[in-house]
């Protein structure tokens, strides 16, 4: 699914995976999903200045509603 999303899959690979979706609800919502979750990680600001690796994870947690 991610090859799909990302355009990285070859021709006839892309043709059997829209047929798929045409076809299965299920597959369309986790590709929703997917397509989501990328924008909300492309919205989230840079650090400014030093990369603290857990704080960014506790914030992509809080935005997709996980905790510890």
């Amino acid at each position: 699914m991610s090859d799909y999303l990302d355009a990285e899959l070859a021709p006839a690979r892309r043709a059997r995976m829209e047929r798929h979706l045409s076809e299965c609800v299920k597959c369309r919502r986790l590709l929703a999903d997917l397509r989501r979750t990328v924008a909300a990680l492309n919205d989230l600001s840079a650090p400014h200045d030093r990369v603290d690796a857990l704080a960014i994870a506790a914030s992509v947690r809080g935005r997709v509603g996980e905790t510890d």
